[in-house]
Order: structure tokens, then C-alpha cells, then sequence
């Protein structure tokens, strides 16, 4: 079986997002989505998520897709998913206080299962993020994440993120991080 031959479609069912482009502020934000290919249109992954904002988002003053973090707004989320073809499904919450001074806080819980191979697991992961707001567009954190399954090991790091404006485009969305995982470092970098 080819998991993703080269003609492979991306199918976006509803993006709630798409229709709140209209510079109007929000505190709610869905996405469905399903990915598939064309051989067997029905083995796709269907992913869901809704986030929820504690004060409304503007979205005027920066790209779409960034409002959420520039917003530096408290916030919490849920996602689910499921990968049909092998039996696997993802619950999963996740939430950012922010406090006056800038500080914020986030936890994240997601329950995987697994029920095709390997015969059924299910396995828990979890993860604390503690930053803090430099300015109006960026933040420093550091990030801890563990999980329930066997192999899990422990990762931990550090999260530098910065959108630069620019007057020719709307931007650049940069970041850099630190991460241990598997008694090895990476190092990683990113533009968008």
C-alpha cells in the first residue's frame, strides 16, 4: 500500500478561519481538515481544532495566521484526529495563561491510540512552557514535554520567536530553538 503516492490531495473541508478575514476582531477559532490521496480517497487523516480566546484577537495590524501569537491573549484549545487507515487517534487540550507582567504559562495534555500492529496502546503525553513576552512581537521561552508510552523519554529546551515587519510584505515570521530529546541536542531554525 502507497501511504501518500506523488498524487496526493489536500482537502480542506471548513476552515472557519477563511471566513473571518474580514478585519473584524475574534475569540474563537475552528479548523477542519482532511488530508487523503486519490488511489483511496477514504484512508485519509481527519484533524479538528477549535481555540478558544480569553479577550478578542485583533486582526488588522498583522497576517492571519499570526494574530494568535501576536495577540499575546490567554487562550485554550482542543484538537482531535484521526488516521483511519491505521487506527490511530489523538484527543489532546492545551492552554496559555498570560499575566500582566508578560510572563505566561502553558500545559499541554494529549492521549494517543494505536490499535492496528502492534495491538492496542494508548499513551499519554504531557508538557509545561514557561516564557515571556519581550515586546509586542516576541517571546522567549523554555519548554519541558514527557509521556506515559515505554520509549518515552523527556525532552526539554529553549524557544526564541520573533515576527520582524516588513514594509514590502507582510512580514517575516522567525524562530530558533534548542531541544534535548534522546540524550542528543538540535538545534533548529525557521522563517516563514
Amino acid at each position: 500500500m502507497k501511504l501518500f503516492p506523488p498524487t496526493t490531495l489536500a482537502i480542506a473541508l471548513l476552515s472557519v478561519n477563511a471566513m473571518a478575514a474580514e478585519d473584524n476582531a475574534f475569540q474563537h477559532e475552528a479548523t477542519v481538515g482532511y488530508l487523503t490521496n486519490s488511489d483511496e480517497i477514504s484512508d485519509g487523516i481527519l484533524g479538528v481544532s477549535y481555540r478558544y480566546y480569553a479577550s478578542p484577537v485583533e486582526q488588522n495590524s498583522s497576517p492571519y495566521a499570526l494574530n494568535g501569537f501576536l495577540s499575546q491573549e490567554s487562550n485554550i484549545g482542543a484538537i482531535y484526529s484521526d488516521f483511519d487507515v491505521f487506527d490511530i487517534n489523538t484527543v489532546g487540550v492545551d492552554g496559555t495563561y498570560v499575566f500582566d507582567s508578560n510572563w505566561f504559562v502553558g500545559l499541554n495534555y494529549q492521549r494517543t491510540g494505536i490499535g492496528i500492529g502492534i495491538g492496542n496502546v494508548d499513551f499519554n503525553t504531557y508538557g509545561i512552557e514557561l516564557g515571556y513576552y519581550v515586546n509586542e512581537n516576541t517571546s522567549l521561552s523554555a519548554f519541558f514535554d514527557d509521556g506515559t508510552a515505554d520509549n518515552a523519554e523527556e525532552r526539554y529546551g529553549l524557544a526564541i520567536r520573533r515576527y520582524l515587519a516588513l514594509d514590502s510584505t507582510p512580514g517575516i515570521d522567525l524562530s530558533a530553538n534548542w531541544l534535548h530529546a534522546d540524550s542528543e541536542n538540535y538545534y533548529i531554525l525557521g522563517a516563514d
